[in-house]
């Protein structure tokens, strides 16, 4: 298979860092089918869990055997499935129960889970709850996140700054609001008081204005490396498969740095923060690393010269062609708009302005070419 180009900008695939999935790929919340398939037609190649959202889970519950058997069940599926063969999630993330053992964590890490869920979120939130957990969970290599806003939904927490940093967690969830944000100084202080390597997460469904200073006050600081950008979904705020490329504008557009580095918080910041603690071999376009890959263009009709100019002038973009190792998925998300210039493939162009013989193709039809891996 030759695939063209066309003088149009390679990105790594998009990394989502922060989703709340269920079983399979429906949005109990949402009551939405196949909202994490669509996700990897729009780029998003990559969806990490903050844990599970779905009907009658032991963590709603306090009930540590039923936690730990959704938990693994979690990590099993997705370790053996991607939605749309064509998302990779990293699934199993646990939501912290009293009752909790070190035996459970040595069984849930035999079983593949490496991500304790967003303390704040959901469970035990208290330091003095969570420390000994915190201190299994590390001793087999976990990742740690935390919930850095006010309450969310009933059984989360406010997560001041102080038990954050009592926590010291490897990640900081949607530290611009998950939705609403805690104050500047809040937030300042935790980016201060944080690790260094300790990533910092901006949200799509957040307090925009905030992310914005988060950015450039990391940017101040010379840590632009620690920012990576997830949404939150699928949750109450809404579905939006095009999450990160409306950040990724938001961002270039409205602060001092340059789109290159946007893209990065959104590829290579996550890859190399992630990969510490579980299979995380992309986000980085570079022999060796799994080939998913995203080309991109500006938007049609654009002003911008280019993709990086677009994102400069705030234009949000869209993906030409995604690839999961290797292989072609899609070369649009669901009703998603077309890009200036089109990939050929085996010669072939896929100029969407006029795919289709009507309009109801475009919008309601199949991402294509959606190659099966079976096939291709």
């Amino acid at each position: 298979t030759v695939i063209d180009a066309n003088g149009m900008m390679v990105i790594p695939g998009l990394i989502e860092t922060h989703a709340h999935i269920t079983f399979h790929d429906y949005s109990a919340i949402c009551q939405a089918m196949n909202w994490m398939e669509n996700l990897a037609y729009c780029g998003i190649t990559t969806l990490i869990s903050e844990g599970l959202h779905a009907w009658g889970l032991g963590r709603y519950y306090d009930d540590p055997v039923a936690t730990k058997a959704n938990t693994i069940t979690e990590a099993t599926i997705y370790k053996r499935w991607m939605p749309g063969s064509a998302l990779k999630v990293v699934g199993g993330a646990l939501i912290l129960v009293r009752g909790l053992t070190k035996q459970d964590f040595k069984e849930m890490t035999d079983a593949g889970v490496r991500l304790i869920a967003e303390i704040g979120g959901g469970g035990l939130s208290e330091p003095e709850d969570v420390l000994q957990y915190i201190k299994w969970a590390r001793e087999f290599g976990w990742h740690v996140s935390a919930h850095a806003s006010p309450c969310s939904i009933p059984g989360s927490s406010h997560m001041s700054p102080e038990k954050i940093i009592k926590i010291d967690p490897d990640k900081v969830a949607h530290l611009s609001g998950g939705s609403t944000p805690l104050s500047w100084d809040e937030i300042k202080e935790i980016i201060d008081k944080t690790r260094r390597d300790t990533a910092l997460e901006l949200s799509a469904q957040s307090n925009t204005r905030l992310a914005l200073k988060i950015v450039e006050y990391a940017r101040e600081k010379g840590q632009l490396d620690r920012v990576v950008m997830g949404s939150d979904q699928a949750v109450g705020l809404g579905l939006q498969w095009g999450s990160l490329w409306v950040l990724m504008a938001q961002v270039a557009s409205m602060t001092n740095v340059a789109p290159e580095q946007v893209v990065a918080m959104a590829t290579g910041n996550a890859a190399r923060h992630f990969g510490k603690f579980v299979d995380m071999n992309r986000g980085i376009i570079e022999v060796g690393r799994e080939a998913d890959i995203v080309i991109t263009d500006k938007p049609h009709g654009s002003a911008a010269k280019d993709f990086l100019d677009a994102l400069k002038h705030g234009d949000v973009c869209a993906p030409a062609l995604v690839m999961v190792d290797g292989r072609v998925v899609a070369i649009k998300g669901r009703d998603y708009q077309f890009t200036q210039r089109a990939v050929k493939i085996n010669g072939d162009e896929k100029n969407l302005s006029t795919y289709g013989p009507n309009v109801e193709e475009y919008l309601f039809g199949s991402p294509a070419p959606r190659y099966h891996k079976w096939i291709l």
